[in-house]
């Protein structure tokens, strides 16, 4: 199943590397939902990999993309108590139409 969302680029993170075979990037996209007169924003936030890292070069603050990810849930245990994770893993990124920014989304 592949899932898809489009949105503006409002942040992208450093590298982290967090081992010597593992690193990886995050990204933040805005969406401006609109609901009759009222406007909702939401910042989802994705990870790219290792070798997906990277397909967000050449990005900027502003751009219009769309992300094609996987969702990765986690189990693990802390302190003796069982807890999830959730992740967004992004592993392919397609830069939009410039005409699709919205200046005044910032």
């Amino acid at each position: 199943m592949s899932l898809t969302l489009t949105g503006t680029v409002y942040h992208i993170g450093d590298v982290e590397v967090k081992s010597e075979r593992f690193r990886k990037q995050e990204i933040v996209l805005m969406q401006v939902e609109k609901n009759g007169d009222r406007e909702f924003k939401n910042y989802p936030k994705f990870e790219f990999a290792n070798g997906n890292i990277d397909k967000l070069t050449g990005l900027s603050k502003g751009d219009v993309v769309t992300i094609s990810y996987n969702i990765k849930g986690n189990r693990y245990e802390h302190n003796g108590i069982e807890k999830f994770s959730l992740a967004l893993q992004g592993w392919k990124v397609e830069k939009q139409a410039e005409d699709h920014y919205q200046d005044d989304i910032f």
